[in-house]
């Protein structure tokens, strides 16, 4: 019974490492206004290629903050992001930072 603790207790421990080799080490923060400007200026690719400009956007932070050592803005790595484009598409998209200036959008 002992041995097969240890192995199990080793399974999870691998299984938490290799979950935290699989994240960005770079981890960045953004404020709202710059999630939402950057939707302005980028707009929305879709899976299929397609793009759609943006000419308005609220997004609402999402998870953890944190603020930079001279306070200011809060920080957020997560936004859920209202749309509307210029084809007539309102819809609501989650922001996900990856970068400095890169972010991945999902629908869920």
């Amino acid at each position: 019974m002992r041995k097969f603790a240890l192995v199990l207790v080793a399974f999870v421990a691998l299984t938490f490492v290799a979950t935290a080799a699989g994240h960005n080490r770079n981890i960045w923060y953004w404020t709202k206004y710059k999630a939402e400007l950057r939707l302005l200026e980028d707009g929305v690719e879709y899976s299929d290629g397609s793009h759609s400009d943006v000419y308005d956007v609220t997004c609402l932070a999402r998870g953890d903050s944190m603020r930079n050592r001279s306070g200011g803005s809060p920080l957020y790595r997560h936004f859920r992001c209202y749309v509307s484009t210029f084809d007539d598409v309102e819809e609501s998209l989650l922001l996900h930072i990856t970068g400095r200036d890169s972010f991945v959008l999902t629908r869920y």
